[in-house]
């Protein structure tokens, strides 16, 4: 499986990852709904969510939909 980052805080979060000897990868054709990976997911009590966007040249409500809603709660 190719791991891949962009921007400083995705990239520092993927090697931190990389170096966990338990790390599991799961493919998403769509991250923004993760109900076919529901059971893979289960039992881990944490998530790093490095996903977002500039707001350069966005609008308010596609920003915060992009940045602040668009992670599973």
């Amino acid at each position: 499986m190719e791991r891949q980052a962009c921007g400083m805080v995705g990239r520092a979060a993927l090697l931190g990852c990389l170096r966990h000897p338990k790390l599991t990868g799961v493919l998403l054709a769509d991250f923004t709904d993760i109900s076919s990976a529901r059971e893979q997911l289960r039992g881990y009590d944490a998530c790093f969510f490095c996903a977002g966007v500039s707001s350069v040249g966005m609008n308010e409500e596609e920003y915060t939909r992009l940045t602040y809603t668009l992670a599973p709660s």
